[in-house]
């Protein structure tokens, strides 16, 4: 089964190091705020993301200005993640990903449309209403396996 993300603030655990100082600073806030320190480091992770400046926006194609990209690509399903990143943002897809796309756009049976061929392009050229997701998501694991264990074959 694939793996669904709520997408709460306090739906996954991520561990990381301070510096002490940044740490007095955190609790400060906490306090300033009358709120729990989870939630100062959830604000600013998010508003850390959102910010124009280092934050996750890119230039899109038809786009005149920078785009944040997490709403574009965001979904509970892992499976359905990893097609709209391929779609919207290749750059950013990891080695194993990328392969596993390749297996999902070469894979007509996660595809509705029959029109995926463009007649100058040799790949198959899919948009996320076409996805079959019940599909992919019976195959998910399947496919992530291969496309992890082709990562150590040279």
């Amino acid at each position: 089964m694939p793996k669904k993300a709520k997408g709460g603030p306090r739906d996954s655990v991520f561990t990381v190091r301070l510096p002490a100082r940044l740490r007095y600073g955190l609790e400060l806030t906490s306090r300033l705020n009358g709120e729990p320190m989870t939630d100062v480091v959830v604000r600013a992770l998010s508003d850390g993301l959102s910010s124009e400046n280092g934050g996750l926006f890119v230039d899109l194609p038809g786009e005149d200005l920078p785009v944040f990209l997490l709403p574009k690509v965001w979904d509970e399903r892992e499976p359905v993640r990893l097609v709209k990143l391929a779609l919207v943002y290749p750059p950013l897809l990891g080695a194993s990903e990328r392969r596993a796309w390749e297996a999902i756009r070469a894979g007509d049976k996660y595809w509705s449309s029959s029109k995926t061929r463009n007649s100058k392009a040799t790949k198959p050229v899919r948009n996320i209403e076409e996805l079959q997701v019940a599909q992919l998501e019976a195959d998910w694991e399947v496919l992530w396996a291969d496309a992890e264990a082709a990562g150590g074959r040279v």
